[in-house]
């Protein structure tokens, strides 16, 4: 469901498992990874296959969980007209299922190190599972935003520890392609559960909407019982740590109890404002990608008077097109002006600026027009530019602090990702929508303020490029041997490296 909160970094973790890298210096006199040996003597030949099962059933277990996120708003209207909810309570059933990730995701960290991966995981998802079912059958609007809270808390266990399985666990030739899988898996599970459950309510005559969560439950019970058949040597990676030689633990999730640093390293990301102004653009990216997720089937029925097969179909084609091509074409063009590294970093935030522009512009027309068609065609490139915007603000957020600050910057971003992003969108647009006393013309305002807030994404990553300047003068004014890595300015990784890392976080996002 939405981008999900991961607490450690994906590149230190592998460092601190059985991995092996080599660093040499580079052109720029900054040291770069350019050599990963892995052994894997631990493992024998009948582990790799199995290996290769368990990733299978984490696939299908990411689709599962987040099979939701596509099935609520597909069922919005029938669930909206079944329980009479005004749009406010109808936000909630969206938001707080990212309430509950950030929520969870404060103390699941600690949980994992502390007890078996494998068990934490497998009592979580069994909860999932549960609470699906009470979902399906809940008839009190309490009720239904209680269990929608716990699908969220439940689902951080695992949206935390699969990227750290996949780190450890995955053959070093195939580490970033699994990963990249892990992340495809969950944009296929929200379409998946969008097109079925709009075809169930599509003959909501014959089948109920509460048929859809229900079959998710069910298709649970198989991976559960798999997941205790798996043996624990390849399933908790802090234990292969602790056995493998020259190895030390190492905190994968920013520890609460530790305040002073905690404190001590948000002032730091405070600092580097590159950090902060280019989050808050890809905040407003997300606010603007999830609302017209939640909201689309709704608006295109109650305001355009479009068929809902349609929609679904058009809609989802949309989703599953825009954005791949996007973030190949987003992160290809950025390659071909030099990329975002050294005294480039302003022309690569420029071209940010570019897509976010170009996004802008599409945006605004699709909450006056008139036609479904329209409508389909400006919302595809909305999201295409706002997908090209992805792996070059990716990379930027990475390298703009310092390396040992990674594990942190990434909780910190994520968490505000789904705070001002994910959870804010549905709520602040479904609070308008209440607020005018006709129905069509609450849901058309509500879903246009969705749209211009694509404008704040613009407006951020102004800051971000005077910022980007002056740290370009800053790095042509020194020798390349002596560019300080840190907050003042973004250190280079190697494209295999990136690619990794982009592929990480997003397997935390529904959307890219």
């Amino acid at each position: 469901n939405g981008s999900k909160l991961p607490a450690s970094d994906a590149s230190s973790a592998s460092a601190s498992g059985p991995a092996v890298r080599a660093k040499s210096i580079n052109t720029d006199g900054m040291f770069t990874i350019d050599e990963t040996r892995e052994e894997y003597h631990d493992l024998g030949e009948a582990d790799h296959k199995l290996r290769k099962w368990i990733f299978a059933g984490m696939l299908f277990l990411t689709m599962l969980i987040n099979y939701d996120c596509g099935a609520v708003p597909a069922c919005l209207p029938e669930i909206a007209e079944e329980i009479n909810i005004n749009y406010t309570n109808q936000a909630m059933l969206g938001s707080l299922v990212y309430g509950g990730l950030i929520i969870s995701s404060l103390f699941a960290g600690p949980i994992l190190q502390r007890f078996s991966p494998r068990d934490v995981v497998f009592i979580s998802i069994l909860l999932n599972a549960v609470f699906v079912v009470v979902f399906s059958l809940a008839k009190d609007l309490s009720l239904m935003f209680v269990s929608r809270t716990i699908l969220g808390m439940t689902q951080a266990f695992y949206v935390i520890y699969a990227p750290v399985w996949v780190d450890e666990f995955a053959p070093p030739d195939n580490r970033t392609m699994w990963m990249s899988l892990l992340q495809a898996a969950v944009p296929i599970g929200m379409m998946f559960g969008y097109l079925v459950s709009g075809l169930i309510a599509q003959y909501a005559e014959t089948y109920s909407w509460r048929l859809t969560f229900q079959m998710q439950a069910v298709a649970m019970v198989p991976l559960l019982i798999g997941n205790l058949l798996i043996p624990r040597r390849l399933t908790d990676a802090q234990e292969r740590r602790n056995n493998a030689s020259g190895t030390r633990p190492r905190m994968d999730s920013v520890d609460i109890r530790q305040k002073q640093e905690v404190w001590r390293q948000f002032k730091t990301l405070l600092q580097c404002r590159l950090f902060v102004w280019m989050t808050l653009a890809l905040c407003a990216l997300y606010f603007v990608v999830t609302g017209i997720q939640y909201w689309i089937t709704k608006y295109m029925i109650t305001v355009l008077g479009a068929d809902r097969l349609l929609v679904i179909l058009s809609f989802a084609i949309t989703c599953i097109t825009a954005p791949s091509v996007g973030v190949f074409v987003g992160g290809a063009l950025t390659d071909r002006f030099g990329g975002y590294k050294g005294d480039n970093l302003s022309t690569a935030v420029k071209i940010c600026m570019c897509f976010a522009l170009f996004a802008v512009v599409f945006s605004f027309p699709i909450g006056f027009a008139g036609t479904m068609v329209f409508v389909i065609v400006l919302i595809w490139m909305l999201l295409f530019f706002g997908a090209s915007i992805m792996p070059t603000a990716t990379g930027i957020v990475i390298s703009a602090v310092p390396a040992d600050m990674r594990s942190f910057s990434s909780a910190i971003s994520m968490m505000t990702y789904n705070l001002l992003g994910y959870f804010l969108a549905p709520v602040l647009s479904g609070a308008i929508m209440d607020a005018f006393p006709d129905e069509q013309t609450g849901l058309r305002w509500g879903f246009r303020i969705i749209l211009f807030w694509s404008i704040f994404g613009f407006i951020c990553m102004l800051p971000a490029y005077f910022e980007s300047k002056r740290l370009d003068r800053a790095t042509q004014s020194e020798s390349s041997a002596n560019v300080e890595m840190g907050i003042r300015g973004p250190r280079h990784i190697p494209p295999a490296e990136l690619k990794y890392e982009v592929a990480r976080r997003r397997a935390h996002s529904n959307s890219f």
